[in-house]
């Protein structure tokens, strides 16, 4: 495990977890209080539960949850800070995987429940909402139904006989989700205040068996944003108040339907990949409106796409990787205009593509991982940026992070 300033002298081996092989951290790193929770291999133990403060002495495996040595796995993971406990899917001893809670102890780390008591119950999706953590169970008796817990055995329950749960998201005093009623029809839109009677469909967005194929969720302004085939337009843009009626297509962009499944919030408008039919798959935005849902650049000409992916709202502009047919993959930024949305720069000059990923915010510091050879940890300065050249950018590479790293 590393940890960095955002700088190439910051740059830190917090602990060696599985000296002279890799620790196997799979399932990313969650923020929880003070420290971090993840799942890691000490050679040992098998994949546990680990926690770290950032430093060594303060890195050390939580649990062995399932006691039995290197090829033992408990593989904790889809952690959920919720306060003073962070929730997570995991397996003890008899390999079953139900919903597990931590406290940040070892005694405090405890299964919440036996959920199928002849199996697993496969707890995913964890969602807060309100002072309950909503999450999906699914096996081959509960086909993705939506269950909550308050943390407690008794109070871990089945919210509704609703199928095929995904995408939850909260707006406002409700959790909205998409899944399939008992009545024989497809997958759609869902919406409830965490009570069984208040678990009602919202709208069917494609009447009949045929599931509207929801997905893409995202916020913004109030409004609940999404992709879905109404099976007249294709896959589209469309919005939703909670209401059936205020739940609408945005904009018919094209009648092929290809708005791409990478939709994100910035501030009031959502941000999009959409191909219209005469471009190819390029970066679009929208207010909610049609007259205000366009195209912001076509950034690969013509009928190339750029595919416009890892959109990141940070300050007041939006970072996303794209490639504009020359470059390859490389880090753009946009102020929602066309003259604003730029190339920052061709971080791999000596082959295509540098593939950045997870852009992050670490002071002043835009932080993310792109590859130059094997994957690297590469820092950008925005103060000084000019948005119509590459004046006055200022880019770190550190060239001390073990291969593989992401």
């Amino acid at each position: 495990m590393w940890k960095t300033d955002g700088t190439a002298d910051g740059v830190e081996l917090v602990k060696d977890i599985n000296p002279g092989s890799h620790a196997e951290i799979n399932h990313g790193i969650t923020r929880f209080n003070n420290s971090v929770l993840f799942s890691a291999n000490d050679g040992t133990h098998g994949e546990e539960l680990w926690i770290s403060d950032g430093t060594e002495n303060g890195t050390f495996m939580l649990k062995d949850m399932d006691e039995g040595g290197e090829d033992s796995d408990s593989d904790p993971w889809g952690f959920l800070d919720a306060g003073d406990v962070a929730y997570f899917s995991g397996s003890d001893d008899s390999e079953d995987r139900e919903l597990w809670k931590t406290d940040g102890t070892t005694n405090g780390t405890v299964r919440v429940k036996d959920i199928v008591s002849d199996g697993s119950s496969y707890p995913a999706q964890l969602t807060l909402f309100g002072d309950e953590v909503f999450f999906v169970v699914g096996d081959q008796h509960l086909t993705s139904q939506l269950w909550k817990t308050d943390g407690t055995d008794e109070g871990t329950i089945r919210i509704s006989g609703v199928g095929s749960v995904t995408e939850l998201i909260v707006m406002g005093d409700t959790l909205y989700f998409t899944g399939s009623g008992s009545g024989g029809g497809g997958r759609e839109l869902w919406k409830t205040d965490g009570t069984s009677d208040g678990t009602v469909l919202v709208k069917d967005i494609r009447p009949g068996s045929t599931s509207s194929d929801l997905d893409a969720f995202t916020v913004a302004g109030g409004t609940l944003f999404f992709r879905a085939n109404d099976g007249t337009h294709g896959n589209e843009l469309w919005k939703s108040d909670g209401t059936e009626d205020g739940t609408v297509l945005v904009k018919d962009i094209s009648s092929t339907g290809t708005v791409s499944n990478r939709i994100v919030s910035f501030g009031n408008i959502v941000y999009f990949g959409a191909n219209d039919g005469s471009i190819g798959d390029e970066l679009w935005r929208s207010d909610g409106t049609e007259d205000g849902t366009y195209l912001v650049k076509d950034i690969a000409p013509g009928w190339e796409s750029s595919n416009p992916k890892q959109m990141t709202p940070i300050g007041d502009r939006l970072f996303f990787t794209a490639d504009d047919d020359e470059t390859g993959d490389e880090v753009w930024i946009s102020d929602g205009t066309e003259s604003g949305t730029v190339l920052v720069a061709n971080v791999n000059q000596n082959q295509f593509s540098s593939g950045p990923v997870e852009y992050v915010k670490l002071g002043n510091l835009i932080v993310f991982a792109a590859h130059l050879g094997t994957q690297r940890l590469v820092s950008y300065d925005p103060t000084d940026i000019l948005y119509h050249s590459n004046e006055g950018m200022h880019w770190s590479i550190s060239p001390s992070l073990p291969e593989g790293l992401t």
